[in-house]
């Protein structure tokens, strides 16, 4: 009986090591499929990589800039959160630093933090009280990814001291403590919060650390000031320091055979389409995106600013893995029209303008296709104001 027994234990566990075997085979082989979709476009990206981004980085290590610390990193690098995230959690940069950025093909991108670790001329946070603001929330469609600053959609609204709040990935939550932080503080007339297909999910929810915390401003920012706090500064100072020695690849060194099979043993490809396919069937916003929209026309309610909310997709020639995105773009429509807010969907038109929309080697707008979205964001405004 025992023997039995054995054997039986034996026969499950072969035919369960078999089959997760054989899952795993077919999820490298499925990764492998859908590379070769796109083939092409994969290939110059490496070839950028190898033979533009990896000389630019070098040499910008050289001359002292240094790597952005994004928000985004304490919510995908769960040992950087462990470490140094306990009541807070930073939703700015560093600030008043030299850092780079990437490149689409334009070069590497590199900049000045202000005094509050966004990618502003300084000086905008001395004419707050002076002038008519415009804030910029979202990610780094909104930050200007990969072209200069004078070409980021903030930039085209030069009759406003226009500030830009935009960091590369962030999401829902963040743009929630960015409404809750600036809002009252800049009292802008508009408040201009972009959207874009990563918002489609519902991730960085450590951010919501912040929300449970009471006078959020107090502890975020220096007394009377814009700049971070101490305990803000203390973060990110030690989270650059653990990037810096950690984190920091440059471009073209790949892990070794062993590392890059070891991804496989989760079934990353298989999991991803198969939770794509699931939230097809029952799509609804994400929590993260509608508790923004929620935040921001309550915050402007009290503030007297006029938020708007804007769509601005990422080339379908460079990623097209996004099985959702129009369910996300046509919810996020139906959910402003309830809430009786400004929406506005830049995505046809920008499609429409083809290839030269956006950047030659990544799949952000091109300079053409930032100032078509400032443009639109304009006409929106100035429909506005013939209402009222």
């Amino acid at each position: 009986m025992k023997k039995v027994t054995k054997f039986y234990l034996l026969t499950i566990s072969l035919t369960i090591t078999l089959i997760y075997g054989l899952l795993v085979v077919g999820d490298y082989f499925y990764h492998l499929y859908q590379y070769s979709k796109m083939r092409t476009t994969n290939d110059i990206l490496t070839e950028r990589k190898k033979n533009e981004d990896r000389k630019y980085l070098i040499e910008m290590k050289k001359n002292g800039f240094t790597k952005i610390i994004f928000p985004y990193m304490y919510s995908e690098y769960p040992e950087i959160s462990k470490k140094f995230i306990k009541n807070i959690v930073p939703v700015s940069a560093q600030p008043n630093q030299n850092v780079y950025y990437c490149n689409e093909g334009y070069g590497m991108i590199s900049f000045k933090t202000d005094r509050a670790g966004f990618r502003n001329d300084d000086e905008v946070w001395d004419k707050i009280t002076s002038s008519e603001n415009i804030l910029f929330i979202g990610d780094s469609a909104t930050q200007g990814a990969c072209v200069e600053k004078n070409q980021s959609i903030s930039s085209y609204f030069k009759d406003k001291n226009s500030i830009n709040l935009g960091l590369d990935g962030n999401e829902g939550y963040v743009y929630t403590v960015l409404s809750k932080l600036y809002v009252p503080k800049i009292k802008p007339k508009y408040v201009i919060q972009i959207f874009s297909t990563n918002d489609d999910y519902d991730e960085g929810g450590i951010f919501k650390k912040n929300l449970n915390l009471e006078n959020l401003d107090q502890k975020y920012f220096k007394q009377n000031s814009f700049e971070p706090s101490k305990e803000i500064l203390t973060i990110i100072n030690k989270t650059k320091e653990y990037v810096d020695q950690n984190l920091t690849r440059i471009p073209s060194e790949r892990d070794n055979l062993l590392a890059r099979g070891m991804r496989y043993l989760s079934l990353p490809t298989i999991r991803w389409n198969l939770m794509e396919i699931s939230r097809s069937y029952n799509y609804k916003l994400p929590y993260s995106t509608t508790l923004s929209i929620d935040t921001l026309k309550e915050v402007c309610l009290k503030n007297n600013c006029t938020p708007i909310f804007v769509f601005v997709p990422v080339s379908k020639y460079w990623e097209d893995n996004k099985i959702l995105e129009k369910y996300y773009r046509n919810y996020l429509k139906k959910y402003c029209e309830e809430k009786n807010v400004h929406y506005l969907d830049t995505s046809e038109d920008i499609f429409a303008m083809g290839k030269k929309a956006f950047a030659p080697k990544g799949k952000h707008p091109s300079p053409e296709g930032y100032k078509f979205v400032a443009n639109e964001i304009k006409k929106k405004i100035n429909t506005i104001e013939q209402k009222d």
